[in-house]
């Protein structure tokens, strides 16, 4: 029973320290190609991300995080639909300098 927590431990701390280090690397401007994000810009998404989760968890167990996902990946979807335009748009651009 221990193993399975310790498994469920690390796949979160690793799941979190993911997401914060794209969220630090999105929202950091000086960040360069091959550079890491400064660690207190990752510290901080690492808290916020956690506090997120738990403040969702006390408010009602799973159905307030159910609703926030759909809420947040509802314009989400329009976003994706952009990237996925301006890459084809960007592809075009490259493949006919070849």
């Amino acid at each position: 029973m221990w193993g399975f927590f310790i498994l469920c431990f690390i796949a979160t701390v690793t799941l979190i320290n993911a997401c914060s280090y794209t969220l630090a690397m999105s929202t950091c401007r000086e960040v360069r190609d091959g550079e890491e994000p400064p660690l207190l810009v990752r510290i901080g998404w690492s808290v916020l991300v956690g506090i997120i989760g738990i403040v969702l968890l006390a408010l009602g167990g799973l159905k307030p995080i159910q609703t926030a996902i759909i809420a947040g990946g509802c314009p989400l979807f329009f976003v994706n639909i952009m990237v996925t335009l301006s890459f084809i748009k960007d592809a075009k651009v490259h493949w006919k300098d070849k």
